[in-house]
C-alpha cells in the first residue's frame, strides 16, 4: 500500500494564509476521497500563535474549520513534503536558502505580482 502524497503550504507567520489552504485542502480531500496528509508552518513564524481571527471567521463561513496554532518551518518539513507551496515570493526564496531542491517548491503568485512582472 503506498502512502498518502504530503502537501505543506508555507507563508511568513503561519496565521493567515496557509492555515486556511492546509485546512480547505485537507477537507477538500476528505470530501472526494483524496490520500494526502496535508501541513503548514511559516518562515517566520512566532509558534503557538493562534490562527488571525479575522481569516478563521471567514473560512468558518465557507465551513472550513481552522484549528490551528503556528509553527516555525524546520528541516523536517522540508524532507516530509512530496509538494512545498509557498504563498509568496519572499516565503519561497526562504524555503529555497533551507532546501536542498529534492523538494519542488511551488510559488504561488498574486494577481499584482503577475502583473508587476508583466510590465507596463
Amino acid at each position: 500500500m503506498s502512502r498518502p502524497v504530503h502537501i505543506l503550504f508555507v507563508c511568513i507567520g503561519n496565521i493567515t494564509r496557509s492555515p486556511t489552504a492546509e485546512a480547505a485542502l485537507r477537507q477538500a480531500a476528505s470530501r472526494v476521497g483524496l490520500d494526502l496528509e496535508v501541513r503548514s508552518a511559516g518562515v517566520a513564524a512566532r509558534p503557538g500563535q493562534p490562527p488571525n481571527a479575522r481569516m478563521a471567521a471567514l473560512a468558518a463561513e465557507r465551513e472550513i474549520n481552522i484549528q490551528h496554532a503556528a509553527r516555525q518551518v524546520g528541516q523536517s518539513d522540508l524532507e516530509w513534503a512530496d509538494r512545498i507551496l509557498a504563498m509568496d515570493r519572499y516565503t519561497r526564496d526562504r524555503l529555497l536558502e533551507m532546501s536542498d531542491y529534492s523538494t519542488p517548491i511551488i510559488e504561488y503568485a498574486t494577481e499584482a505580482e503577475l502583473a508587476q512582472d508583466a510590465g507596463p
